[in-house]
């Protein structure tokens, strides 16, 4: 017997305040690789706050399109300045969809700035194109998720219109959310 050694398993029972930090520490581990994962997502650049979308913005029908991307550049830091807002905010800006010299109807142009607070100003001051050369319209841009939304509030702010007979006065889409007389109608009604 003196050559074998027994070892006895031992169990240790936390006490309570040690079982809420090894759970507290866990969470938090948790959260911070949760965060870490949503940092590393790619973001698409038309859901950010920074994207305005310009529409009505003539098309110039130059052939080379570098030529052309900074005719239209121009032209947006034109309407800018008549605004009274700095050019120096412009990050980037492109046409959406495929250039043809014979549409009818001008390309948007996603304009991509350097803060949100940039783009909520011209927002603001959007009221001001009224008054401009041709008619500019400037509205945010929306993910695609934010696009099947409104699709979905038009559905219902029509059905509501047509079936319902209420009046279209009475029903704003505003944020993504609908509103009969300034009352939020519930997302839950709308299917």
């Amino acid at each position: 017997l003196k050559d074998k050694i027994f070892i006895r398993e031992v169990i240790v029972i936390p006490n309570p305040t040690q079982i809420f930090e090894i759970c507290r520490h866990k969470q938090i581990s948790n959260q911070t690789e949760e965060i870490t994962r949503k940092l590393q997502k790619p973001r698409a650049v038309t859901a950010t706050a920074k994207v305005l979308k310009i529409c009505e913005i003539l098309e110039i029908t130059e052939r080379n399109p570098e030529i052309r991307q900074q005719k239209e550049r121009q032209e947006v830091e034109k309407f800018l300045q008549y605004m009274n807002e700095d050019t120096s905010v412009i990050d980037d800006l492109y046409r959406l969809g495929k250039y043809k010299p014979d549409l009818n109807k001008p390309r948007s142009i996603l304009l991509s700035l350097k803060s949100s607070w940039d783009s909520r100003r011209i927002l603001s001051n959007a009221r001001k194109l009224k008054e401009y050369d041709i008619p500019i319209y400037v509205s945010r841009a929306l993910s695609p998720e934010d696009i099947e939304t409104e699709k979905k509030l038009l559905k219902k702010r029509w059905l509501m219109i047509n079936d319902d007979n209420v009046p279209r006065k009475d029903l704003k889409i505003r944020n993504l959310e609908l509103f009969h007389n300034g009352t939020k109608v519930n997302i839950e009604e709308m299917d």
